[in-house]
């Protein structure tokens, strides 16, 4: 009896069946700049559901690790026409500026270098959304939508309702990444429909974090951040100075990942109530200013 073929995967990016590579998170040839040192990925999923009574209720956030040095982590969702084609030849071009930022080397960054970074940074959020079975419970569905991932192979930009911003980073961390997604269901909904996702991702290589981040909706806001720690490369048009006159440390390179939730658009509901802090009850006036993760 002859053996059985298993079916072809569609890759992620350019949507064709055909064979699939392993292609790594960073760049091989970050090994040679950089120590791993104890890496982990985490992710946090968190959102809000309705009840008859009209109250939100924000759940319960997940969280997850995995650990091991960030610089093996593979996907098998790439094929190989893209994973050594476009995205090989990305890594290339962005290679000395990539270096450059890691260590901090003053520098005054282009428009055209910052469209570049921030396409790069996209990338990898995206690729790094995948490697974790996405869908399977309890990871979270990818917030990128196969026409956003299709949009930035074909265009070489990051999407629509794609933000990005880079820091000069000072902490323990060495290679990282790490992703908070939200939920957002804006009508009492018990199958979770209709609504739409909001994810920020943390990429960190040595002293440089860029944080990406991407709504799968344009009613989705991005929180402010502080414009002397975190500055805009996407969109800009303007460039900037590198580095930035103050830095990150490890606890904002987390507090930027895991405040996806402190600003969104206004739900159709008087009370939001934690499930998990049954005697915290915000007034929905107070969402736009108070970090929905906050206890």
């Amino acid at each position: 009896m002859p053996k059985r073929q298993k079916p072809l995967r569609h890759c992620i990016f350019c949507g064709e069946a055909r064979g699939m590579s392993r292609e790594h998170l960073w760049p091989d040839y970050l090994s040679d700049y950089t120590s791993t040192g104890d890496n982990s990925r985490t992710t946090v999923g968190m959102g809000f559901t309705h009840d008859d009574n009209g109250i939100a209720h924000i759940l319960p956030i997940e969280t997850r690790e995995r650990p091991g040095s960030a610089l093996q982590f593979t996907v098998r969702e790439i094929c190989e026409a893209c994973n050594n084609g476009w995205m090989s030849a990305l890594e290339e071009r962005l290679k000395p500026l990539l270096l450059g930022l890691m260590r901090a080397e003053r520098m005054v960054i282009d428009a055209s270098e910052a469209a570049l970074l921030a396409t790069w940074a996209t990338k990898t959020a995206m690729v790094n959304e995948y490697l974790s079975s996405p869908g399977a419970d309890p990871t979270p569905q990818p917030t990128c939508t196969a026409e956003m991932r299709r949009f930035l192979m074909d265009r070489q930009l990051p999407p629509p309702n794609t933000k990005v911003w880079v820091a000069r980073h000072f902490g323990r961390l060495h290679v990282d990444a790490r992703r908070g997604q939200l939920s957002i269901v804006e009508q009492p909904n018990p199958a979770w429909t209709g609504g739409y996702e909001v994810s920020a991702t943390a990429l960190t290589l040595e002293q440089m974090t860029l944080l990406v981040w991407a709504a799968d909706s344009p009613r989705a806001v991005a929180a402010a951040l502080d414009p002397d720690v975190w500055r805009p490369i996407w969109p800009n048009i303007q460039g900037l100075r590198w580095p930035p006159p103050r830095s990150a440390s490890d606890a904002d390179v987390e507090n930027v990942a895991y405040r996806v939730g402190a600003c969104y658009p206004k739900v159709n509901t008087v009370l939001v109530q934690r499930d998990d802090i049954a005697a915290n009850i915000r007034r929905e006036k107070a969402l736009s200013t108070s970090p929905v993760i906050s206890s």
